[in-house]
């Protein structure tokens, strides 16, 4: 009777840890999470409305899932703070958080900083619990959703109806029109340059798209496991810069959505950069920024080295010097480069390293 009794508890045990798993990957699965554009064949009203993830060589939802997972390690990590000097120093390096030396605390003017990042990193773990409702939040894969137009078109057909924007507002000459959507947005194409990805929130109606860039990227790297496993080494003294991952441009772009926020003081892209904003100009700004969460989630999970510096480093216990990229004397062009871009609302470096060489040269042993 009571071996039964156990066998039974072992057994309700068991089912609910399994339906616990099972709850998880429903809820972190791309496709609940987000309406996901599909179609094939030519674009038109009815159809293909542009912008599909059809035919992409990607598997999205496993990217997704990393991405929440790098979310979900950088909190953990934050919650060793007071035990872990490469967490602390990280955190002062990306978000410009200062420790009390004496305790190992976050200091008591650091405090509403660091409670408010790791809130917005929780709120990207808490969001993919939820599914998707009618249209949003969208998910495509090209810029090709958002077409270009001169005309007011029709809300209920979608169609142009022949009248100029300018005919009512002379400033206006151009915009997007989303046949999707039905609606309006600016007519500034996106995916330009080295974008990768950008998020829309326009009346709350939330989109993800990813640019060609994201697929095309050069050594791509869709998942940083075999890093992390340590499956494969990272050379000391790496440029942070080829650790961008899939993974991590998904984070990026899931910090705007959840937290509605692009920046709203400065931009700043790419590791020493972001690094940059936290430590010149000012740690308050880089909360709303969402590439410090991107790099900062990087470093914690490629936690077997110490990032803190921008470059990889042996990751040791004891305590660490305070240190920032501003600070390092092992990339001499690294402080002409920064002084020289101190005054650009918008910075990229995505992909490149601080000569401006291509990722191509990386000392990740691949």
């Amino acid at each position: 009777m009571v071996s039964t009794q156990v066998c039974m508890r072992y057994a309700l045990l068991v089912l609910v840890a399994c339906l616990a798993l099972a709850i998880t990957a429903v809820s972190q699965n791309v496709n609940t999470r987000f309406r996901i554009e599909q179609g094939t064949g030519a674009i038109t009203r009815t159809g293909n409305m542009g912008g599909s993830c059809e035919d992409i060589d990607m598997d999205l939802d496993a990217v997704y899932r990393e991405a929440i997972d790098m979310a979900r390690v950088a909190v953990a990590a934050m919650d060793g703070y007071t035990s872990d000097a490469t967490v602390r120093a990280s955190l002062f390096t990306f978000f410009g958080i200062q420790e009390d030396e004496s305790t190992h605390t976050v200091s008591a003017g650091s405090a509403a900083r660091f409670s408010r990042v790791k809130a917005n990193l929780q709120e990207v773990i808490d969001d993919s619990q939820r599914q998707f409702s009618g249209l949003f939040p969208s998910l495509f894969c090209s810029e090709k959703w958002r077409w270009r137009t001169r005309y007011f078109h029709n809300r209920q057909t979608g169609k142009p109806t022949g009248q100029l924007l300018k005919s009512v507002n002379p400033d206006i000459e151009w915009l997007t029109w989303s046949p999707r959507f039905r609606e309006y947005g600016p007519a500034t194409v996106m995916c330009q340059g080295d974008t990768m990805a950008f998020t829309t929130s326009q009346d709350r109606k939330l989109s993800i798209t990813l640019c060609p860039r994201y697929f095309s990227y050069p050594r791509r790297k869709d998942t940083l496991q075999p890093w992390r496993s340590g499956q494969r080494t990272i050379a000391a003294g790496t440029n942070m810069a080829v650790a961008l991952s899939s993974p991590a441009t998904f984070l990026h772009e899931l910090m705007h959505m959840t937290t509605r926020s692009n920046g709203v003081t400065k931009k700043a892209y790419g590791p020493v950069l972001t690094g940059y904003l936290a430590q010149v100009e000012g740690g308050q700004k880089t909360v709303t920024n969402a590439d410090n969460y991107g790099w900062f989630a990087t470093a914690m999970y490629l936690n077997g080295v110490d990032w803190s510096r921008i470059i990889a480093g042996k990751r040791i216990s004891g305590p660490l010097t305070r240190r920032s990229v501003l600070l390092e004397d092992g990339h001499g062009s690294w402080r002409t480069f920064l002084r020289g871009k101190a005054g650009n609302e918008t910075i990229d470096t995505d992909g490149m390293d601080m000569d401006g060489d291509d990722c191509s040269t990386s000392p990740w042993d691949e």
